[in-house]
Order: structure tokens, then C-alpha cells, then sequence
């Protein structure tokens, strides 16, 4: 251990044990709370005796407690063999995010795997003396607080602690707990073809979309109707270059385009990417992997740590990169390769920004959503002063992409807004911030702008009289016509998944989940006799397909209203055909959902989702009969 480690760790274990002695005991989880990714609810007195237990407060929306997350999976890691357990506890900063499907969500995008509960009036996080998040709280094995810190870049304090008080307590033989049983919302999570999909850049000339497929650590390539072209990345979170099918990323996020390369913001590597759009070669041009400070003057982009780098613009032979974790706008010059800071620096009538997620060019100035004070902030190009934008008087709720016609000075900029799950239009002139596509609720639904439904947009990409939004918990790209005013979903049922799914998933939700491309079939009707029918589900593959082995292809047949019901309401898929008995005591109304995996030649696997509403009334005269429906591609 070194001297600089040592000292930490003697001041960590002194702290330890005079907060040990002083007896604050931690208060118990609201009763009745709901927690995901465990069978049953913890207390300090029960499950969790015996354990050291971290608590992290956290919010969905939040990108500083993303970061912090990155963070504390190093710790969880780091403690994996000891009597750790991390309990997260998720604070709402929005009425949606107060629902369990969306904190479900988040917990699928950070890829959790320990248990969380759901603090949705915050009266445990104010018990706890925690008024910000990120927070981490750390409770000894018979029910006490250990210690407390509060925002990102706190691991090395966090491992101390933790370090310090398993000493402690292994000592004294109080560390006899076994961990808390387990089970992780990710073994009912059905594979899709995009997943979380976070960023989105476009080229009009090559007619060519790029999708920053972040649940999967890849780059799909496109073409603008959603149509597979080709992948960057393995599928696997790394960091590795190399061939397009065996490059490695983490979490991606923005893109830009320069010289036949495609720029990419790895996210969760802290690196800057290209990609040879010629040979599909993945390669590091920027970064060492680690999160790095905040940049005071010019430094080597190869020696430069870099914070969450979040959205890239580029503008000449210079490249602007929101620093999500460092709170900055950064400036990369190709040709001279070194980051300099972009912006002078806050002023007395403006802060400082806390965490920018994403750029857009407007005339002279940058517009910069900055996610982490929900606001629209303006940079001007010139001079490096950094300002609010126009619309900064009528706060989005919380901005996560903003995209603008760079070649019309006067020109309308969209706003990406991830809490009322809207795009919202800023006007030139006033900069008066309007909803313009999305009901205000999350949810999935195409049509007119005023109806439609969005779960929390997070990319934006303007082609033409075309927004191309990313709607991330939605797991698919939207389409916008900007002209009729109405919104429809790319069928991207062409994208391969990254690999076939494995065997062993389990699923007890009540509906599949819907899928990018997914059939709608339409209405059915059936007339059946008391003695009932079937249902006849006919797979039809197209030339060298098979269904994959092993994957979870399935069924549902949800009642939506009467008295005809499924006799087996779920059930599984292998073969080409599937008979589901129906009985039947009056008229009744089903939906019949289908989800299934197929291989191609080539053996690259993806996803189908298929629907139908089947209308069924009885009549004794009628024939018992199975009525067939048909799952083609």
C-alpha cells in the first residue's frame, strides 16, 4: 500500500469507528415501498443484518448519478467476495419518474444488478438527511450510519470507507449475514433489435442514419427508413479496436461526421472513437479510459482524461464535445490534436453549466442542452462567452437533445424534452419554448403530433422535412414529418440482435413488449360455440430461416373484455404451429401477441413482434373451429 493509500485508509478507518461509537441508527425502509430486483422487502433488522450496506440515492433522469453508477459498479466489483450489499434508492425528479415500469427502465439501461427501492415521496432520502443525489450512505451490519458523501467521483473515498469498516467489523465478528436473495429484472427483459437507443446523426447526400444503439455498446448503420446497412461493435461492453465485429464500446452516445469517418462519444469508456466508414475499422483517438477534471488550458488529446464526453459537434476541422462529467464544453482541434476549453467560464449573471448532453449549431452560437440545470444555454463561437439561449426563460423539463438547420440562421430548433416526453419547439426571436409533438405522458403512439406518445426522447436528427428522434425507453427511432405534422415508427425489424438470446429467460409480465416493425394484424372475428374453439398460431419462414434454438419465442392471449379467455394464456413457441383453446361463455374480446426469434442463413438472429385483436361471439350453431393465424415475416 502506498503512503497516499495508507493515510486514506487510517483516516477512513478513524472515521469509521467514531461514527461507529456515536450510535446514529439508519431509519428502516418505508413499509410497502416497491422494490425491484429482489423477491421480497429488506430492512436493516432482517435481510440486511450482518451485511455492511451501501445506499446510493439516485434518479433515473439524472446523468450526474449515471456517472456516479459507472463509479460505484467498480466498487461493487472491487467487494464482490465480501458482505457488501448496495441498495439503491431511487429519489423521483419528475412525477413520471415516481411509476415502477420507469424506474424498471432505468434500472435495465444502467444494467443493475442489485436490489432498488422506490422512495417516491422522498420521505426516506429527507430520514436519511440526503436533500442531492448522487448520495451514498454507508450503514454498518447492525443498523448504523458509517458514513455519508454526496455527488460523483467519489469511489476512492467510497473504498476507503468501505475497506475500512469491513476491517472493523470482520474484527468484531459481526459480519455474518448471507447476501439478500435475488431477482434481477433482466432475466424477464426480452431481447430487441435496438436497445436503449441514446444518440442519432444523419447524412442527406448518402441517404445513411446512425444510431448510437447504447443498451448494446454498438453504432447501427441505416438507411433512413430504418432498414439494417451494418453494425460497429461486438455487442459487448469494452473497449477494444479493431475490425467492426470485434471493435468493443461502452454505452455510446453522440456522432459526428468528418472526412469519411464517424466520430463517436464512447460515454462509458471516457473516450473519443472514430470510425473508417471505408473499412469499418474502430479506432481511439482521444482519452485514457478514466474520468478525468475538469480542463483549465490546452492539453493532449492522447494524455487527456476525459468526463462522459455526451454529444459532438463538428464545424470545420474543429470538434465541439459536451463534457457531460466535467460540466464544460470542450474544443478538439484535429490538427493541432489538443483540447482546449471552449467556453470563457461563467459570469456574473450566468453560471457555470453542470451537465451538457448535447450541441447544436445556430449561426454564430452553439446551442447546448444542458441536462443537469434544465436549461438552454448559447455559447458564442467568437468569443467563448457562454450565455442562455432564448428559450432558457421557459425551461424544458429536463433537455436531452437539440437539433437545428445549421444552414438557416432564423431556423426553428427542436427540443428533445426526457421528462414531459415531448419535442418541443423554440421560435426565433422571443426563443418561446412550445410543445410540438408528444401528449405530455409517456408511452407509444404514432399519428398526429398532438397525440402521439414518447418515453423519454433522448436524440434528434433533422434530414430534410424529416426529425428523427431516438426514443430511447421506447427502444426505437420516430419519425417526425415536419410538414404533415404527424408521427410513425422506422421498422427496424431488418437490424440482427447483437447475438441469438440465450435459453432460461424468464418473463412474468403481462404483456410482451412491443417491438420497432412490429406486425399489427389487425381485427378478427370469430363466432364459436359454448364448447369453445382455438386459436391456431402458423409460423411461416422465409428461405434458410429457422426459429433460433433456444431463444424465448412466445405467446400471450390477454382477455380485454367478456367472457372468452385463452384456456392457456402464455406459452412458448417451437414449431410451426401452436393450438390454444379457447372457451367460451359469451362474447368476448382477446389480444394475441406474438414475439419471436428467427435465424437467416447466415445465422444472424432478430426479433419479430406480430399482434391481433380477435372479436369472438358465441353462437351455438357455429362449427367448433380453430381459427389460424399466421406469424410471416
Amino acid at each position: 500500500m502506498t503512503d497516499g493509500r495508507a493515510a486514506l485508509h487510517a483516516k477512513a478507518l478513524e472515521l469509521v469507528q467514531r461514527n461507529a461509537r456515536a450510535r446514529v441508527r439508519a431509519p428502516e425502509f418505508e413499509s410497502g415501498a416497491a422494490w425491484l430486483n429482489t423477491r421480497a422487502e429488506l430492512a436493516f433488522s432482517g435481510a440486511l443484518r450482518g451485511r455492511l450496506v451501501l445506499l446510493e440515492f439516485w434518479s433515473a433522469s439524472s446523468v450526474r448519478c449515471r456517472e456516479a453508477r459507472a463509479e460505484l459498479a467498480e466498487l461493487e466489483r472491487e467487494f464482490a467476495e465480501h458482505a457488501l450489499t448496495l441498495v439503491a434508492v431511487h429519489v423521483p425528479s419528475s412525477e413520471s419518474e415516481r411509476e415502477r415500469d420507469h424506474v424498471r427502465a432505468a434500472l435495465l439501461r444502467d444494467e443493475r444488478t442489485h436490489p432498488v427501492v422506490l422512495d417516491s415521496d422522498l420521505r426516506f432520502a429527507r430520514r436519511c438527511g440526503v436533500t442531492a443525489w448522487p448520495a451514498q450512505t454507508l450503514v454498518s451490519p447492525d443498523g448504523f450510519v458509517l458514513g455519508q458523501v454526496s455527488g460523483a467521483g467519489q469511489r476512492a473515498v467510497l473504498s476507503a470507507l468501505t475497506a475500512a469498516a469491513l476491517e472493523l467489523y470482520g474484527e468484531l465478528g459481526a459480519l455474518d449475514g448471507a447476501p439478500p436473495e435475488l431477482a434481477l429484472e433482466s432475466r424477464s427483459e426480452l431481447p430487441r433489435a435496438l436497445r436503449f437507443p441514446s444518440k442519432l446523426a444523419v447524412d442527406a447526400a448518402s441517404k445513411r442514419l446512425w444510431i448510437a444503439d447504447s443498451g448494446h455498446h454498438r453504432i447501427v448503420e441505416c438507411t433512413l427508413e430504418g432498414t439494417y446497412v451494418r453494425a460497429f461493435g461486438c455487442g459487448e461492453a469494452g473497449w477494444v479496436d479493431g475490425p467492426a465485429h470485434t471493435a468493443k464500446l461502452r454505452a455510446p452516445q453522440g456522432m459526428a461526421l468528418a472526412n469519411g469517418a464517424l466520430l463517436v462519444a464512447d460515454t462509458g469508456n471516457h473516450l473519443l472513437r472514430s470510425i473508417d466508414l471505408a473499412t469499418g475499422v474502430v479506432s481511439t483517438v482521444a482519452g485514457t479510459g478514466r474520468a478525468g477534471l475538469p480542463l483549465a488550458g490546452a492539453s493532449a488529446a492522447r494524455t487527456t482524461a476525459l468526463s462522459s464526453p455526451y454529444d459532438l459537434l463538428r464545424t470545420s476541422d474543429t470538434c465541439y464535445i459536451a463534457m457531460a462529467g466535467a460540466g464544460q464544453i470542450w474544443r478538439w482541434s484535429e490538427r493541432q490534436a489538443e483540447f482546449t476549453p471552449a467556453a470563457s467560464g461563467p459570469t456574473e449573471q450566468h453560471e457555470q453549466l453542470v451537465s451538457p448532453v448535447a450541441l447544436a449549431r445556430a449561426g454564430d452560437e452553439l446551442l447546448i442542452a444542458d441536462a443537469g440545470s434544465d436549461t438552454l444555454r448559447a455559447l458564442q463561437l467568437a468569443s467563448g462567452q457562454l450565455g442562455s439561449a432564448g428559450a432558457a426563460q421557459h425551461k424544458p423539463a429536463q433537455p436531452l437533445a437539440v437539433a437545428i438547420d445549421a444552414d438557416d440562421a432564423d431556423a426553428l430548433a427542436y427540443v428533445a424534452d426526457g421528462r414531459s416526453h415531448q419535442i418541443a419547439l423554440v421560435a426565433s426571436g422571443d426563443g418561446a419554448l412550445d410543445a410540438y409533438a408528444g401528449a405530455g405522458v409517456a408511452g407509444w403512439l404514432d399519428g398526429a403530433c398532438e397525440q402521439a406518445q414518447f418515453w423519454t426522447p433522448s436524440g434528434l436528427a433533422l434530414c430534410g422535412d424529416t426529425l428523427l428522434v431516438a426514443d430511447s425507453f421506447n427502444h426505437a427511432v420516430r419519425a417526425i414529418d415536419l410538414v404533415a405534422h404527424e408521427v410513425r415508427t422506422l421498422d427496424t425489424a431488418s437490424i440482427p440482435l447483437p447475438r441469438a438470446p440465450q435459453a432460461g429467460v424468464e418473463f412474468n409480465a403481462r404483456e410482451l413488449p412491443r417491438t420497432a416493425g412490429e406486425r399489427d394484424h389487425g381485427p378478427r372475428k370469430a363466432r364459436l360455440p359454448a364448447s369453445g374453439g382455438a386459436l391456431e398460431l402458423a409460423l411461416e419462414l422465409g428461405p434458410g430461416e429457422s426459429l433460433a434454438p433456444g431463444a424465448p419465442s412466445q405467446y400471450r392471449v390477454l382477455r380485454i373484455d367478456g367472457v372468452a379467455a385463452a384456456r392457456q394464456v402464455a406459452g412458448a413457441l417451437t414449431g410451426p404451429s401452436t393450438r390454444i383453446e379457447i372457451g367460451v361463455a359469451g362474447a368476448g374480446r382477446l389480444e394475441v401477441q406474438a414475439l419471436l426469434y428467427t435465424l437467416d442463413a447466415q445465422g444472424a438472429c432478430f426479433a419479430r413482434g406480430h399482434r391481433w385483436r380477435v372479436d369472438v361471439e358465441l353462437d351455438e350453431r357455429a362449427p367448433a373451429r380453430a381459427l389460424r393465424l399466421v406469424l410471416e415475416r
